[in-house]
């Protein structure tokens, strides 16, 4: 048991060490923050969205990096002729287009995607989500396609390890005979 416990203790420790799990449990549009607000200690909670926020602002960060691409002069610019025209056809059509909040804020407050059958949850794909939903929120997309392309791996190689562990000061003892 204590062998057991501690080998859980050390992925524990490994998986606090990057906001990878958090954020792909959080880009799960069938669990978001609720899946910790029902499974995690409530005093982890702050330290889930903080990793979550830090990630997402370094996202937003180098979206909004400037372009070095260098602009004609007298080439007139979309934000000119905006400027120069008193009438701006989408925001008549749509509205202020300001968003009080920001972008990782409305999906989370979004309600979660509830599928009934296991069925349904076993063919879901959160890239596919991701990709229908990319316009909406572009920067989250652009996380959700970098986190959910990571491939999987076996924790076989871990098990095959760890049981030398037990295996090997048997073999320690046969030399002392």
């Amino acid at each position: 048991m204590d062998a057991s416990w501690g080998k859980l203790d050390k992925y524990y420790q490994e998986t606090d060490k990057c906001p990878v799990y958090i954020v792909a449990t959080m880009l799960d549009p069938r669990m978001k923050y609720k899946y910790f607000e029902e499974h995690w200690r409530k005093d982890w909670l702050k330290e889930v969205m903080r990793k979550m926020r830090t990630t997402f602002n370094q996202y937003r960060v180098e979206e909004h990096t400037p372009d070095t691409t260098p602009i004609s002069i007298t080439a007139p610019t979309k934000s000119r002729l905006l400027e120069n025209n008193l009438f701006d056809i989408h925001k008549w059509r749509f509205g202020n287009m300001q968003q009080n909040e920001d972008e990782l804020t409305r999906y989370l407050n979004a309600p979660i995607l509830v599928l009934e059958s296991s069925d349904a949850n076993d063919a879901f794909d959160p890239l596919e989500w991701w990709k229908g939903n990319a316009m909406e929120y572009p920067t989250l997309a652009r996380i959700a396609f970098n986190v959910f392309s990571i491939p999987s791996m076996s924790v076989e190689p871990e098990r095959v390890f760890s049981g030398y562990s037990l295996i090997i000061p048997t073999y320690a003892n046969l030399d002392a005979i």
